[in-house]
Parts: structure tokens; sequence; C-alpha cells
């Protein structure tokens, strides 16, 4: 997995607000390979147990037969997925009494992922039970919105007050798999 973050932050304060603002990106991939041997399908693999007294002769019999010998079977499965997130931020503070503050807060990002997950299979028996070909890609993005508002205050030197209303709103873009 390979994975790259980076973050630009801008803070200020006045004389009765402060305010923070900044840039986020994220940017990850993600990388997988499985190969997998004829011994997985044999059938103390498959079902454990009793199967594996079948193992042996099944696997000599299958020998046998061209193309069907545990020996001539595989499969490879292959994942990627790569994502890209992009946001803005900013949060604002106003001090409207000496221990009592408004603040107000937002994030808009843009996320972007895409995906692959294909498999391969050789062999008959494996052929028989599994699809030899498969392919499938997908994408996905969306463009959350998080406002937010609250109020914080002090009631006494050890007693604080502090209320929060957040929401998030999102749109969903998906592609059709190809």
């Amino acid at each position: 997995m390979l994975q790259c973050n980076r973050l630009l932050t801008f803070s200020g304060l006045g004389h009765c607000f402060s305010y923070v603002a900044g840039l986020y990106y994220s940017h990850s991939t993600l990388s997988a390979a499985n190969l997998g041997g004829s011994n997985a399908l044999l059938p103390g693999r498959l079902i454990g147990g009793l199967g594996r007294l079948l193992d042996k002769p099944l696997g000599t019999i299958l020998s046998l037969i061209p193309g069907w010998g545990p020996g001539s079977q595989s499969t490879t499965m292959h994942l990627n997925q790569t994502a890209d997130d992009y946001s803005f931020y900013g949060q604002f503070e106003e001090f409207f009494l000496p221990h009592w503050a408004v603040i107000g807060s937002v994030r808009i990002g843009l996320e972007h992922k895409t995906g692959s997950a294909s498999r391969m299979a050789q062999g008959a028996l494996v052929s028989l039970i599994s699809i030899a070909i498969f392919h499938r890609t997908s994408a996905a993005s969306s463009a959350p919105f998080y406002p937010s508002s609250a109020y914080n205050g002090r009631l006494t030197s050890a007693e604080c007050l502090f209320h929060l209303d957040a929401r998030l709103q999102e749109r969903r873009l998906q592609q059709p798999c190809r």
C-alpha cells in the first residue's frame, strides 16, 4: 500500500475572533495479488476432515486425465484500488462576551475512488467450478459537505457550556461497472 498525505493550514487571531483554514490532499494506492495452486482444490482443502481421506486417491485418478490433474490447475487474482481525496476546511470563532463565543465551520471535499478486480483460472477442473476469466472495474465519486455551528462559554471558573450542531450532506456519483 502506498499513501501520501499533504496538509496546508493557515490560522490567525484578532481582538475578538480567531480563525483556521486549510487544504488537505490524500492519495492512496492498494494492490494485491494471489496465486492459488491446485492443492487448494482437493477435497481435504475444500471440506476438511473426511475429505482429506479422498485427497490422495482423487489426486492420483485426476492426474491420469490430461488437463485434470492437481498440478495443472491454478487461479490468479488481482485487486487494485486508488483513492484521491481533496478538501477545504475553515473555522471562525467570534467572542461576543469575554468568555462566550460563537463558532462556525465548514469542510468541503471531493473524494474519488477507482478499483478493479480480475481473476484467471487455468485447468479443466478449476474452469468447472469457477468463471475462467473475470474482470470488473468500478469508480465512485462523492462531494461531502460538513457544515457545523457551535457556541462555547464559561459559566463559572470550573464549569463550561458547549453545544455543537453538525450535519453531513453528501452527493454520490456512481459510475457503472465495466
